[in-house]
């Protein structure tokens, strides 16, 4: 191979030769060059992949490599590939070998399964990235809350709420995307490449200090201008629409605003999370996804009834109109702060 290699530096195709050790200089010549490699044989193709794997971990090349094959001579390139691709009427070494099995023995189904694992790995990216964001800001909230204030913002039935927002609904909302086409024009994400990439781990901070100003801001705010009258303020923070609730607690008010709050910007930020790679429009083929519409629609409609109509059981009181729209657009300002955040560079960020 060596031979071979050093021979076709200046072509895009090289004859095959028997297995031996490669010119690494040489194979770095021809590789990026490289597209048909003619009279192959499974040594060769052993060959060329391991090259391809010792390179990347010296850090020299970033290619991630798959193979597909149904001999069983084709069971070492398979074995040592990133992915193995073997036919359904191949050999069962072969099989055996192959990471992915083609049921169909159709080359077409290996673009139909790098879409979907892509797919599969972006939604996982997702679901932590609204995950870790909205469970840093509870624990902050409600930790701080409780050593500032000496007692919880959030109660412990409204965490329960959270917490099916933040676990299965969140899940079934971001995870359940078929993949687009976009997905295949992106780079493939390295085999030592964390789910948490610096672009995630941006907005999951840049996020969390958002909201946590807020609601901590929230709270400062209500603390002062609660007791005031005939102000713009005191139309926000000076009265919700009363109920029996309101007269067991002294701080219903207080609660209930930084709760509702703190769920509109954990629904506005499930829209931010469909997107994990910096993309522009986050917005972009939500028709095409009627069930994470649907689930997201149910939760704002169940916040809405908690809210107004939860009484003692979830620890709120009814808002007035002014106070749900200063709610609903301190959620909807997380998609501006996306939008800012988008134009943060970190070291790392592909």
């Amino acid at each position: 191979m060596r031979d071979s290699v050093t021979a076709a530096a200046g072509s895009s195709a090289a004859a095959g030769a028997p297995a031996a050790a490669v010119d690494p200089a040489a194979f770095l010549a021809l590789w990026p060059r490289l597209r048909v490699l003619a009279r192959c044989s499974p040594g060769d193709k052993f060959m060329l992949v391991s090259a391809l794997r010792q390179l990347r971990e010296e850090s020299r090349v970033d290619e991630v490599v798959a193979v597909t094959g149904d001999g069983t001579n084709d069971a070492p390139a398979l074995t040592v590939a990133d992915v193995g691709f073997a036919m359904n009427s191949g050999t069962p070494i072969a099989r055996e070998a192959a990471d992915i099995l083609l049921l169909d023995s159709s080359f077409s189904s290996i673009v139909s399964a790098v879409a979907w694992g892509r797919s599969v790995y972006a939604s996982v990216t997702r679901f932590l990235q609204f995950q870790l964001t909205a469970n840093v800001v509870a624990v902050a909230v409600a930790a701080g809350g409780a050593i500032w204030l000496r007692y919880s913002p959030l109660s412990a039935v409204q965490m329960l709420w959270v917490n099916l927002i933040m676990d299965s609904l969140a899940s079934l909302a971001l995870a359940t995307e078929a993949p687009t086409d976009a997905m295949l024009d992106a780079p493939p994400n390295r085999p030592n490449d964390p789910l948490v990439t610096p672009t995630v781990l941006k907005h999951i901070i840049g996020q969390a200090a958002f909201q946590l100003t807020v609601l901590f801001g929230m709270l400062v705010a209500l603390r002062h201008y609660g007791g005031l009258d005939g102000t713009a303020m005191a139309a926000l923070f000076g009265g919700g629409g009363g109920g029996a609730a309101a007269a067991h607690s002294p701080h219903l008010l207080e609660t209930t605003l930084v709760f509702n709050a703190f769920v509109q910007m954990q629904l506005f930020n499930q829209l931010n999370c469909r997107r994990v790679r910096d993309e522009f429009d986050v917005l972009e083929g939500l028709t095409a996804h009627p069930l994470f519409l649907a689930i997201v629609a149910g939760e704002a409609v169940m916040q809405y009834f908690i809210v107004q109509y939860g009484g003692e059981a979830f620890s709120t009181t009814p808002l007035t109109a002014a106070q749900w729209a200063l709610c609903c657009g301190l959620g909807a300002a997380s998609l501006g702060v996306r939008g800012l955040l988008r134009g943060v560079k970190l070291a790392g960020e592909r």
